[in-house]
């Protein structure tokens, strides 16, 4: 989930909505003149200190199950703050400033986004008449540049995010109109985590790569099967379905692009994980050809293959996206720098 879903601006006159946060808030020296918002029905809050924002994002760890089956609850909840901590210092990556543990609870506090994920901004993008629409290849451009940094620094770390999405991509405003990374919920490391860890079905349906539909398939969605799978690809032995997760990062990168500039998911399928939805996305993948509109660049098209190239094995690295022709080009912008542009809905560029 995203810190803060679009922009808020926090009322210092509303009352308090969440007794155990601001206790534990309390606790910990920050006292009721900071005034909490809770923001609709998610654990997060937008503290005012003095007119600076910071989010407070409350994560429950006394439930008695993890997604992994070697770990605590506490564990894994633990894991988002590490992996965070791990990646602080990219400008492209979301700031953690600290965490707090109470009896229930893990507290995250982190940087605040003044104008939201780019998933509610592409869904509000309007045009002078009010009919939606996509971004132009500039400000698609802008933002993938920025996603791949992140992504790019991320991997050389051999952490894979395995959630990216445009719900967990944030734009910063001021002062630099960044484009952030934000949820590590299910981050591994690659090269250092067990299989339990890999060798798990995950991530949102209308990013989910070709790989893990294909593994899904095969095992039915058996983790017990694809964690075999994954212990052999750690110990260097032929596999059939195991995958470097980076590569689905890509994949996700790739979902990413193609919904900025056409304002729809290249791939939908059914929105339920079972087996009929499996064979729908299947469908969709390998028997449809990806229609990509007339009017998109052919080196933006080279990109978008790249991304979207169905072998995990072939598919390029963020790093080799970032020296493709598109993101060179007249108009494009250079690793060390470039022009900046608004994603407001009038798509006025600065």
């Amino acid at each position: 989930m995203s810190p803060v879903k679009r922009s808020v601006h926090v009322d210092p006159s509303k009352t308090h909505h969440d007794d155990k946060l601001n206790k534990s808030l309390e606790n910990l020296g920050l006292t009721k003149s900071r005034p909490l918002l809770r923001l609709g029905d998610k654990p997060l809050f937008v503290v005012d200190t003095d007119g600076r924002h910071t989010v407070y994002k409350k994560v429950c760890i006394s439930s008695s199950k993890s997604p992994y089956d070697e770990q605590s609850w506490f564990e894994f909840c633990m894991r988002e703050y590490m992996f965070m901590r791990q990646l602080q210092g990219h400008p492209n990556i979301v700031e953690v400033e600290t965490a707090f543990i109470d009896t229930d609870h893990l507290i995250i506090n982190m940087e605040f986004t003044d104008r939201g994920d780019l998933f509610t901004i592409l869904t509000d993008y309007r045009d002078d008449s009010g009919h939606a629409l996509a971004f132009n290849e500039k400000k698609a451009k802008y933002v993938m540049r920025q996603i791949l940094l992140g992504v790019s620094y991320m991997h050389s770390k051999n952490l894979a995010h395995r959630d990216l999405k445009l719900e967990n991509i944030l734009y910063f405003e001021k002062p630099f109109k960044a484009i952030k990374i934000c949820d590590f919920e299910y981050t591994c490391n690659v090269e250092k985590d067990d299989v339990d860890i890999l060798g798990m079905f995950l991530g949102s349906w209308t990013a989910i790569s070709p790989e893990l539909v294909l593994a899904a398939i095969a095992y039915n969605s058996d983790v017990n099967q694809l964690r075999t799978e994954f212990q052999q690809y750690k110990d260097g032995e032929p596999t059939v379905f195991a995958w470097d997760w980076r590569k689905s990062d890509i994949w996700a990168c790739g979902v990413m692009l193609f919904t900025c500039l056409h304002g729809a998911f290249p791939y939908y399928g059914v929105d339920r994980n079972d087996n009929e939805s499996l064979h729908a996305m299947h469908h969709d993948m390998f028997d449809k050809p990806l229609s990509v509109h007339s009017s998109i660049s052919e080196p933006c098209r080279e990109v978008l293959k790249a991304m979207l190239h169905l072998d995990h094995e072939t598919r390029k690295t963020a790093n080799e996206i970032l020296e493709m022709e598109w993101f060179k080009g007249v108009g494009g912008l250079s690793r060390s720098g470039g022009s900046s542009v608004s994603l407001s809905g009038s798509g006025t560029l600065l």
